[in-house]
């Protein structure tokens, strides 16, 4: 990836988290960017649609990467990786000051009604996180499914108390088998 491109899908990244994809502009983008409007046209001929397709795709990636590599490093024992995740959320909700870490949950939230392909791109990411996690989960893709939604409803639980908290007790029910039949 070329550094131009990196440095607009970073500070679209960052602006998303903030600002939310609605409150974000592509005048905004461009000037976090530090690069020339024509930078991004360049690199987002789509404009702002095509950045925001860019930054879920990209940084869903990366962020299922980091989910799974903290899974692994907590063993098999499956409490220990469900605790290992919302714990690993709580820390990085906290450290970032109650900021949203990750934008597909915001983009999703804001797109699914008014842009096909941003609500597409959100859709793959979830797919993949779930599919994902229904191998480490022995195939359950429900479980792997409700982990999701529990961890996305937690970050906006979090950033609202101001407190990891949400995260960690909704980590510490999902792993003791709290609600199951």
């Amino acid at each position: 990836m070329s550094d131009a491109r990196r440095r607009i899908l970073q500070a679209a990244h960052d602006l998303f988290c903030s600002y939310g994809y609605n409150g974000t502009s592509l005048k905004q983008i461009t000037a976090r960017s530090g690069l020339p409007t024509g930078s991004v046209y360049h690199h987002f001929p789509g404009g702002k649609e095509q950045v925001g397709v860019a930054v879920v795709q990209h940084f869903g990636r990366v962020y299922g990467e980091q989910v799974l590599a903290a899974v692994r490093a907590a063993g098999d024992d499956r409490g220990a990786m469900i605790r290992a995740v919302f714990d690993g959320a709580a820390s990085v909700v906290e450290f970032g000051g109650f900021v949203d870490p990750c934008p597909i949950g915001g983009v999703a939230r804001e797109s699914a009604g008014a842009s096909g392909v941003l609500a597409d791109a959100c859709d793959d990411v979830f797919r993949r996180w779930s599919d994902a996690a229904a191998e480490v989960f022995q195939g359950d893709l429900d479980f792997a499914m409700a982990l999701i939604a529990a961890l996305e409803g937690g970050f906006i639980m979090a950033r609202v108390r101001r407190s990891g908290e949400p995260l960690r007790a909704i980590g510490r029910a999902l792993a003791q088998g709290r609600g199951s039949s």
